[in-house]
């Protein structure tokens, strides 16, 4: 199972490729922003559904996780718990 550090740079490299970006350069710009990486875009959920698709579970925005997509860390908070989970199952 991937680390939390693993899945952030997984999650800052797909944002990065997506905006045309270095993920180096773009996670500093995240980290001055806040601590949390705040990061409030569509992006960031498309981001979320590659790196899950690649740690072998499906993801499916809804209510009831969309809290956790305000943040680059909130995003990986999520992924990891279910990559975690038995099964890797999705919310």
């Amino acid at each position: 199972m991937p680390t939390h550090d693993e899945i952030r740079s997984a999650i800052v490299d797909k944002l990065a490729q997506s905006m045309r970006r270095d993920p180096t350069e773009l996670e500093a710009e995240l980290r001055q922003v806040g601590p949390e990486m705040p990061c409030g875009s569509q992006r960031l959920v498309r981001a979320a559904i590659k790196v899950a698709r690649d740690l072998g579970f499906p993801l499916k925005p809804s209510r009831k996780i969309a809290p956790y997509f305000r943040s680059v860390n909130g995003v990986t908070d999520l992924l990891h718990t279910l990559a975690s989970s038995s099964g890797q199952s999705a919310a």
